[in-house]
Formats: structure tokens, sequence, C-alpha cells
């Protein structure tokens, strides 16, 4: 989600110097503090606009369904036990 530069700043976690330096860079310049504001809005207007969740969560729908129906067509095509309880289908 973020890219160092582009989208944000980032250091690894337990560099404080790095973090004060990054800290320090952002709070004195205003253009770079603008670019990445820019970028990192433009990046999450495209991966995560409204349409494109639409679709993932569909996505994700559509494949869990599928594999439901599949699981219950392959339960009424399996051949019936003999001395079966169950009463046969009417077809």
């Amino acid at each position: 989600m973020i890219i160092d530069g582009q989208t944000g700043l980032i250091c690894p976690a337990g560099d404080a110097q790095l973090l004060f330096l990054q800290i320090n860079t952002a709070l004195n310049d205003e253009g770079l503090c603008r670019h990445l504001s820019e970028q990192s809005k433009q990046w999450g207007s495209h991966h995560w606009s409204l349409p494109v969740m639409t679709e993932r969560t569909m996505a994700v729908y559509n494949q869990a369904f599928d594999k439901r129906k599949a699981e219950v067509r392959e339960r009424w095509t399996r051949p019936r036990r003999k001395n079966s309880s169950v009463p046969k289908r009417k077809r």
C-alpha cells in the first residue's frame, strides 16, 4: 500500500534515526508532502474505488457459490447405497 518515496515514507522498525529523518523531511518539504498526498490518493482511488471493490466482492461471492454448488451437485449425483432408507427421487 505504501510505496516508499511515492505514496509515503517508510523506515524499518527500530530505526529511530531514519524515522527522525523521514519525519523531519516531511515537516520541512511541502512539495514532497503534496506529491505523496497526490500519489497516495491516486493509488487509493485506483485500487479501492467502488467499482473495483464491488467487482472483487462479487468474485469472492461467486467463487463461494460455485464451490457450494459443486458440493451439492456431487452429493446428489453420487450413487445410492443399497438398503438406503432415503426414498428415491422422482425425476
